[in-house]
């Protein structure tokens, strides 16, 4: 790992990008962007990547995983890939756990691994199934597929063609004649994430879909369900550290 304080950035985010479950994946350039910390698991691979932490570390290799709620920063002159995965979700627990609290430099012998599930899924999307090879390579046991109860599968496919405002989970419980702790429970176990989290990357994959058709942020916004157009930057900073209004223009979104 080189430790260096000199190397050159690039200002503007400019790539193609696709959102899904309980993922998210980048590839193109890497533009300015301020220490921060997400919840989400970050992936980042690219020739000489740049990864700045609030303590002083300043190095550089060509990959690294950034376990969830570190603060860092990240810069590639040439570009790269991210990849983001959500904690909650069950592959992403499985990852989380194969991890500590600093930022780990990538073995260099899986990266063109890490390259090829990144294209895949922005290609494929889910069918790519990102989270859980991803595990697979950073060593994380796998998760046993479960079949999906009907309801939730009905459910899924109303969230999918819906518009905002979304339901929320007291809805969505009351619509199905179940208590708010037992549609948690259900949804959890079918779909292996919380509905929190899944209806929260929802509308993040509906607003930063809705930027990249060149929507304005406040459109953005309330094309995802966000209240304002404060609520959905400060969500997308929480998530990928990134203010929406620097992809505008840059990011080609895959669907």
């Amino acid at each position: 790992m080189t430790r260096r304080s000199d190397l050159p950035t690039v200002s503007q985010w400019n790539g193609a990008a696709r959102l899904g479950q309980a993922w998210g994946v980048f590839a193109g350039a890497l533009g300015d962007n301020a220490f921060h910390r997400h919840h989400a698991i970050q992936v980042v691979i690219g020739a000489h990547v740049r990864v700045q932490g609030p303590s002083g570390v300043d190095a550089v290799a060509d990959g690294f995983v950034i376990p969830t709620d570190a603060w860092h920063r990240v810069f590639s002159c040439q570009g790269g890939v991210l990849l983001y995965v959500d904690p909650d979700a069950p592959g992403g627990r499985t990852i989380a756990r194969q991890l500590d609290s600093s930022v780990r430099e990538l073995d260099p012998e899986i990266i063109p691994h890490v390259a090829e599930i990144a294209a895949d899924a922005l290609i494929r999307g889910e069918s790519a199934e990102p989270i859980r090879r991803l595990g697979q390579l950073l060593g994380a046991s796998s998760v046993p597929r479960r079949a999906v109860e009907p309801r939730i599968v009905e459910l899924l496919q109303k969230l999918s063609t819906s518009e905002p405002p979304f339901p929320d989970s007291r809805e969505i419980a009351a619509s199905m004649g179940l208590s708010g702790s037992r549609l948690v429970h259900v949804f959890t176990r079918n779909v292996g994430m919380p509905l929190r989290s899944y209806l929260l990357w929802m509308k993040l994959r509906r607003s930063m879909e809705a930027v990249a058709r060149g929507a304005s942020l406040t459109e953005a916004a309330h094309a995802g369900g966000f209240a304002d157009s404060a609520h959905f930057s400060r969500t997308c900073r929480s998530m990928f550290g990134i203010n929406p209004k620097a992809l505008t223009g840059g990011m080609r979104f895959q669907r």
